[in-house]
């Protein structure tokens, strides 16, 4: 009975990881592409050259490049929540009146210099189709989350300044979204009840097994 009652939390476990995970991402940033640089209004941009690269391109990035996107797409997945990856994004979402439990991630990419040298603070707008409902915009600095100050939208157009480039995220209010349909790679509620029938369903036929053979003994 031990062993039934084992499995049947762990598979609970499993499952609710599964649906919390996903929830952390609009959808799969694998059906995004990447946001395009529009100007560099501030900063020493004297033959620098900036290339960005959606999650679903990551493959076109070098090693450690391609390294530190997946690192963050993980740190995300994983994460019980966007406020425990970054705390500071609580007070960003009350100053924007939205709740915790609606802030998702819209869009990942990363942002690096291909060419030339970055020695000080820059000013990028980008142009995105994610930005619906923007709430703020997170920044994988050196393996440590932070919220970009001062980054702003205006119509499809993104905002903001950094004195150093890696990958990127941008967190909307997803409350507007819940009932739309998602892309990429959403939550398979299917195969997740599936697996639940089957592991539910063999305990079950070993409750009963071990039944009959105490009749018999």
């Amino acid at each position: 009975m031990k062993k039934i009652v084992s499995l049947i939390l762990a598979t609970v476990m499993v499952l609710s990881m599964t649906v919390a995970a996903s929830a952390a991402f609009v959808s799969s940033p694998s059906a995004n592409a990447a946001p395009t640089l529009e100007e560099i209004k501030e900063g020493k941009t004297e033959d620098l050259v900036i290339e960005i690269t959606a999650y679903k391109d990551r493959e076109n990035l070098d090693e450690k490049g391609k390294a530190a996107i997946e690192d963050s797409h993980n740190d995300i997945k994983t994460a019980a929540g966007l406020v425990a990856l970054v705390p500071e994004l609580k007070a960003v979402a009350e100053k924007a009146k939205v709740k915790v439990e609606d802030l998702a991630v819209s869009d990942l990419f990363d942002i690096s210099v291909t060419s030339g040298t970055l020695e000080d603070k820059i000013t990028l707008v980008l142009g995105a189709e994610t930005l619906k409902n923007f709430v703020a915009l997170l920044h994988d600095k050196d393996g440590k989350w932070e919220v970009v100050e001062g980054a702003k939208v205006e119509g499809n157009k993104l905002t903001f300044s950094v004195n150093s480039l890696s990958p990127f995220a941008i967190v909307v209010n997803n409350s507007d979204d819940k009932d739309s349909p998602a892309t990429g790679n959403p939550v398979d509620y299917g195969m997740i009840f599936v697996i639940g029938a089957v592991v539910f369903g063999g305990a079950a036929a070993l409750c009963i097994a071990r039944s009959k053979k105490r009749v018999n003994d």
